[in-house]
C-alpha cells in the first residue's frame, strides 16, 4: 500500500468490491483518521443499501406496480402497454414522432 493516506474517495472505491471480512481488515489498515473511516462507512453502507433501483422503470404502470419478476401472475404485453397508456397523463403533448411527450420542459 501506498505510504500516503489516501482521501474518503479512494478508500471507498477500493473498499467496495471487498466482502466483510475483507472490507473490516482494509478500512483497519487503510483508515488511521476516523473522520475517513467514518465517512467510508457510511457511504458503504448506503451502497450496500441502494439495491438495483436503476433495473426497472422510474414510473411503472398502475397494472405493474408492486409486482416482481417472474410473478405468476405478470400480466401480458398488451396489458401492459394499455396499462403504460393510462399512466401516461402526466406528460404533455408532443409532436416530435416517436416520442411519447414531454415532462415540463424535457
Amino acid at each position: 500500500m501506498d505510504s500516503q493516506r489516501l482521501n474518503v474517495e479512494e478508500v471507498f472505491l477500493q473498499a467496495v468490491p471487498k466482502n466483510a471480512a475483507e472490507r473490516l481488515a482494509f478500512l483497519d489498515a487503510t483508515c488511521a483518521d476516523s473522520q475517513v473511516r467514518t465517512r467510508v462507512e457510511a457511504l458503504l453502507k448506503a451502497h450496500d443499501n441502494a439495491g438495483n433501483f436503476l433495473d426497472g422503470p422510474a414510473v411503472q404502470p398502475a397494472l405493474l406496480a408492486g409486482r416482481h419478476d417472474g410473478d405468476a401472475s405478470s400480466p401480458t404485453p398488451a396489458q401492459a402497454c394499455a396499462a403504460a397508456d393510462e399512466t401516461l397523463d402526466f406528460l404533455d403533448r408532443c409532436d416530435t414522432p416517436d416520442r411519447l411527450g414531454l415532462l415540463a420542459h424535457y
